[in-house]
């Protein structure tokens, strides 16, 4: 990811929400297109895990819902396919 942010909940959501719905896609993917959808709706800045203010606002309801999948198996299968370093120098390669 880009520096050593955290990555935000909403952004959490979204990407279990795509893995559910795609049970085919790795982890890693499932996040790329989160983030990506996010950005491109104005969410989150671009290239940025920043939440912007619609993002916030929209954020807010995220808190309230339960999660599509348990986030600690999302989070260890992308620990699994060792791809984090990946993801945060294509995004880095994006700004």
């Amino acid at each position: 990811m880009p520096g050593k942010g955290k990555i935000p909940s909403f952004v959490e959501h979204v990407a279990t929400a795509i893995k559910k719905s795609n049970p085919k896609l790795n982890a890693v993917s499932a996040l790329k297109i989160a983030i990506k959808q996010l950005q491109r709706y104005g969410y989150l800045k671009e290239g940025s895990l920043k939440l912007t203010e619609k993002g916030r606002e929209r954020s807010r309801v995220h808190y309230k819902r339960k999660m599509e999948i348990d986030w600690r198996k999302f989070r260890k299968m992308l620990r699994s396919t060792n791809r984090r370093s990946k993801l945060a120098e294509a995004l880095k390669r994006r700004k």
